[in-house]
This record gives C-alpha cells, structure tokens and sequence, in this order.
C-alpha cells in the first residue's frame, strides 16, 4: 500500500517529467518556425534574384528573340527554388507534428485514483 507521500513524490516527478518533455516541445518548435522563416527568406531572395534576370534579359536586344524559359540559368534558378519549396513543406509538416504531439502517459487524475 502506497503512503500519501509516495502518492505525492509520484506526482512531482510525473509533473517533473510532463514540464521537461513540453520544455523539450516548446524548443524544438521554436527552432523549426526559425527554420521555416530561413527557408522563406531564402526563396524569396531567389524569386528577387529569378525577376531581376528575367528582366535584364527581357531588355538586352539580343535576347528578345530567345525563349526565356530555354534559358539554363534560369532553369536551374526555379530548380533552386522548387527544392527550397520542398524543404519548407516537410519543415512545416514535422511543425505540424510535433505540434499536435500530445503525452501518451495516463494523466494525472489517473494516478491519483492509485
């Protein structure tokens, strides 16, 4: 049989557990939205780099007559960016996860009832 104080040293170190997986949580979210907030500058500057190419080719004369999108630069400009995309998708979907990540152990109401 359980003393009350065995009762209460189980629930401190439950909620000693329970604060450091959410301390845990809470970090690596705040290192994922820092991630997601890199790659979203990354693709941004890349897109501002992407317009100004097109441009300057768009108003060289010799290049009127050239197929933008036959160009190897820019082809490998919008790869850069698609692959930046991907990085950014799987980033906000492992948020999303560890988000919505809940304890899996009884809660607390259940331990007491010990």
């Amino acid at each position: 049989m359980k003393t009350f104080w065995d009762k209460i040293k189980k629930g401190v170190d439950e909620g000693a557990a329970y604060l450091s997986e959410k301390t845990e949580q809470f970090t690596r979210i705040g290192k994922l939205k820092m991630d997601i907030l890199g790659l979203k500058r990354k693709i941004e500057a890349k897109f501002a780099r992407l317009g100004e190419y097109v441009f300057q080719l768009i108003v060289q004369e010799e290049s009127k007559s050239k197929n933008i999108a036959d160009d190897e630069e820019i082809m490998k400009m919008v790869e850069e960016i698609n692959n930046l995309q991907k990085q950014l998708d799987e980033k906000n979907e492992e948020l999303e996860m560890v988000s919505k990540s809940k304890r899996p152990e009884a809660t607390s109401e259940q331990s007491v009832a010990e």
